[in-house]
């Protein structure tokens, strides 16, 4: 909240960002911006969890529990539930950017441009080499349109 507060330039969206595709990424003060993603009504399924600490290890089943948002996997996209896409994304006069919401998903976890990632030099605390490019957005506009 602190970096939107200092971003903040008094429209209702507060540019806090780009991803690694180019686009830009909004925070909506006015929240109007909904994601498309609910809570599952499908028991969860998969294997038993182990949870160790120094004194004790535990193992617990999720197996037939109900979701409850708790996990990831809790979460199902439905288009159209939202105004948003399934990377919290959205056309906003045009072009493409992405929203960080107060709800679910939070921050997009997939991204809709292109971009190639480039091996860094020394490791991954080398000197950035990706190079960015916006490719096509939803929609198939194949040029967003810069201001």
């Amino acid at each position: 909240m602190g970096l939107i507060e200092k971003l903040d330039q008094g429209k209702d969206l507060v540019l806090i960002g780009f991803a690694m595709d180019g686009f830009p990424i909004y925070y909506s003060k006015s929240g109007q911006y909904k994601p498309s993603y609910r809570i599952s009504e499908t028991p969860r399924t998969g294997d038993i969890c182990t949870m160790q600490t120094p004194h004790t290890r535990m193992q617990k089943s999720f197996s037939n529990t109900q979701p409850d948002g708790t996990f990831v996997s809790d979460w199902e996209y439905e288009a159209g539930l939202g105004q948003l896409d399934e990377c919290n994304g959205t056309t906003i006069d045009g072009n493409y950017c992405y929203l960080v919401t107060d709800e679910y998903p939070y921050v997009g976890r997939c991204l809709k441009g292109v971009f190639t990632e480039q091996n860094r030099p020394g490791g991954p605390n080398g000197p950035p080499g990706g190079h960015r490019h916006q490719g096509p957005p939803p929609g198939g506009h194949p040029h967003p349109h810069h201001h």
